[in-house]
């Protein structure tokens, strides 16, 4: 592995619900598009955690404004979380 380049997709907030981020993810896609999912919360295991998904199709150069596609998971009507996303993708249209 060679290392071309360094960078940060995102950036801790205090006392915020972006206060901690943990379990990075990275898939490309066939069309070079990377997609990055991570954990994020006010603090590891809290009651505000939720998946964060970024998007770069640049190569990993810039990332959009994160997408929260869970935010609101309930499980047999109460509320739940996602700890980890983990993103295949089946074919170029369809992401699993």
């Amino acid at each position: 592995m060679h290392i071309i380049e360094t960078g940060q997709v995102t950036q801790s907030k205090p006392n915020t619900a972006q206060a901690i981020y943990t379990f990075p993810t990275l898939i490309e896609l066939s069309d070079g598009t990377l997609l990055l999912t991570c954990r994020s919360g006010s603090s590891k295991d809290s009651v505000d955690e939720t998946i964060e998904l970024y998007r770069s199709v640049d190569g990993g150069k810039t990332w959009g404004t994160p997408k929260r596609p869970f935010a609101e998971a309930r499980v047999n009507g109460q509320e739940s979380s996602f700890r980890l996303c983990y993103l295949t993708e089946i074919n170029p249209d369809h992401i699993l």
